[in-house]
């Protein structure tokens, strides 16, 4: 019995160790945030000079679509090109850009070089051509995906930058700049953006997934730990063409989880651009929050195992613990077990001060309110319990529902389209 004891006590030693390695890990991200966006950018720096192609697969028309097109046309870079690319004429994202664009009529692929781009809208000397292309429906991948692959026929030699970015990403002006400028002028190399999450109004569940979603934003920094986000990513043209992405994506569900685990498994580093972060709305039902949380875990379980693997193992370590050090506190308490719960209460209330002002003031995201606040500092595990159950929810079947489509995933690269 004594023995056991010991044991627990070693466990929740280390338990206490953890959290207080997590409120590092925090204050680590902060200050190299204000590293790179407020010490490293106020000396000159090239943003370089090297032609970007920007990749926007299309489905369905958000409310904000028309600012953010606006967006994609004014970037502060010297030279890119835009490629939306679309299933087919019945997405409404086809009247409006044929609307947007004064088309009459809209061919597989219709392109608008810099003479057409000045005449319908304000002058962007950087921006080179836009094309439109029409992909169909797919059957053996996701349709994002097959929107993608319709794209890559567009691409030219001089294209030696790709980025990806989604149609519900709010864009500043130097957003592709920012993006891109961790791999100007290398070879092989990748890099990624992440994020913020708002609730949209003030309700609990919006506020659970932004909190889940702020506690893997502060796990990106160091290349061996990032993964892509398919919103915000980038890579060099060396990288494209030497894993002939085209042909490896052609079966897959994920565009960003696929790629990313293939980079890792070939040494290829993904760095993290502490200057894109834009903040995405959202107002969730319960079950659509499980939808969501599963499907992002489903690519996990399938393309990126070592991701699921670190949940189980933290989510599941983490919330055991604290269980079974709560239920000792009621039935056979020591001045060593209330010494430790207050020691992780306290470091959980300390990380949640640190994220929570970080993104409510620093990045000033103000839909980052008062309930994030509470979940933050109070709520973690409950927080980690729900992102566990949301983590098995994904380890069980094989069709996912996304964007109105339901998939059937046999394997990494063999989906159904149902």
């Amino acid at each position: 019995m004594l023995d056991s004891l010991s044991l627990l006590s070693q466990v929740f030693i280390i338990l206490v160790i953890w959290a207080w390695v997590c409120v590092g890990n925090v204050i680590y991200f902060v200050i190299r945030w204000f590293w790179f966006n407020r010490f490293q950018n106020k000396a000159p720096k090239d943003k370089g000079d090297q032609q970007v192609v920007v990749i926007e697969a299309v489905k369905g028309v958000e409310k904000e679509f028309h600012a953010h097109v606006l967006s994609l046309m004014t970037q502060a870079y010297p030279c890119y090109r835009l490629i939306f690319c679309l299933s087919d004429a019945k997405d409404p994202a086809f009247g409006f850009l044929t609307d947007f664009f004064g088309l009459d009529s809209l061919p597989r692929v219709y392109h608008l070089d810099r003479e057409d781009i000045q005449d319908l809208h304000q002058v962007n000397p950087g921006l080179i051509s836009i094309d439109i292309v029409l992909a169909g429906q797919a059957r053996t991948c996701s349709q994002k995906i097959c929107n993608q692959i319709a794209a890559y026929g567009c691409l030219t030699p001089q294209d030696k930058l790709l980025a990806w970015v989604d149609a519900d990403v709010c864009l500043t002006d130097s957003w592709l700049a920012d993006l891109v400028y961790p791999i100007q002028n290398k070879t092989l190399a990748a890099v990624t953006g992440y994020r913020c999450l708002v609730p949209e109004g003030q309700d609990w569940v919006s506020a659970f997934i932004s909190v889940i979603n702020s506690s893997i934003l502060t796990l990106f920094g160091d290349p061996w730990r990032n993964s892509f986000w398919g919103g915000s990513m980038a890579m060099t043209r060396q990288v494209f063409d030497k894993f002939q992405i085209p042909v490896y994506v052609k079966q897959c569900f994920s565009d960003d989880e696929s790629v990313a685990a293939l980079l890792k498994k070939n040494n290829i580093p993904i760095y993290f651009s502490y200057a894109v972060l834009p903040p995405s709305t959202i107002k969730y039902t319960f079950r659509e929050m499980f939808n969501f949380g599963r499907r992002q875990y489903m690519c996990a379980r399938f393309y990126y195992k070592f991701h699921v693997f670190i949940a189980v193992v933290l989510l599941g370590g983490f919330t055991m613990a604290f269980l079974i050090l709560t239920a000792k506190l009621f039935f056979w308490q020591t001045g060593s077990d209330i010494l430790l719960f207050f020691g992780l209460t306290s470091a959980m209330g300390v990380r949640g001060i640190f994220r929570f002002s970080f993104i409510r003031y620093t990045l000033k995201i103000q839909g980052y309110g008062f309930k994030c606040f509470l979940l933050e500092t109070l709520g973690t595990p409950l927080i980690h319990l729900l992102h566990l159950c949301i983590c098995f929810s994904a380890m069980v079947g094989n069709t996912v529902d996304w964007a109105g489509i339901t998939y059937k995933i046999k394997d990494p690269f063999n989906v159904k389209v149902l």
